[in-house]
């Protein structure tokens, strides 16, 4: 049964949600093509339209995920579109990550704001840059992270899912291939578990990783 203070909570979600995706909604009318006066955003748009793997300075998983809404639909309009959604999410997953964790359920709004109404989060999501997707897969680890530390039928598939969430990243942006493995050690130190049970656990992790790396 929901308390007052929890329907406060729940309205005050509500409310800072419709905000955030107000304002996106208002950059979008206002200025409907992205910004692209980054020099990052050529060479991304150039591995999209050739080969993923032209620059090896750059992942192919931006460039990926490009074309592969473009497939679905080529107007900028929804590439945008699809970035401030996964904007949003971030904020979701930020937000239902830290809530298991926090006496005061209230303070879990402070990410979910922080996100949703950061003037560099949502330049960078109205652009043709890596940010959006990577912040998204980073925050998607956090929030499955929290589900295996709070699972009672086990967190081996959660763990799986986190690092995948991770390997992913690491296709957006190289520096995520060093999130791995601080990951895999904190799950090996969720409790209680054995010796053999960390080795797993941060096994998983691993193995989840390199699944979308490969």
């Amino acid at each position: 049964m929901r308390t007052d203070a929890d329907r406060r909570n729940r309205a005050q979600f509500l409310a800072l949600l419709a905000g955030g995706a107000a304002i996106r909604l208002a950059l979008m009318v206002s200025r409907r093509e992205p910004f692209t006066g980054y020099p990052d955003a050529r060479t991304f748009v150039m591995a999209a339209d050739r080969s993923l793997f032209w620059n090896p300075y750059r992942p192919a998983g931006y460039p990926l995920l490009l074309r592969a809404i473009r497939r679905v639909d080529s107007r900028l309009t929804v590439t945008v579109a699809t970035q401030h959604a996964l904007g949003v999410g971030t904020a979701v997953a930020l937000h239902r990550a830290v809530s298991p964790f926090l006496s005061r359920p209230g303070l879990a709004l402070l990410p979910l704001g922080v996100v949703l109404f950061g003037g560099s989060q949502i330049a960078l999501e109205h652009s043709l840059l890596s940010e959006s997707p990577y912040t998204f897969a980073l925050a998607g680890a956090f929030y499955l992270g929290s589900r295996a530390a709070n699972s009672d039928r086990g967190s081996w598939p959660w763990l799986t899912g986190m690092g995948a969430a991770l390997g992913a990243s690491a296709t957006l942006r190289s520096v995520g291939v060093f999130t791995v493995f601080p990951f895999a050690v904190w799950a090996s130190g969720i409790p209680p578990r054995s010796r053999h049970g960390r080795l797993l656990a941060g096994a998983a992790v691993g193995l989840g990783a390199a699944a979308p790396v490969a």
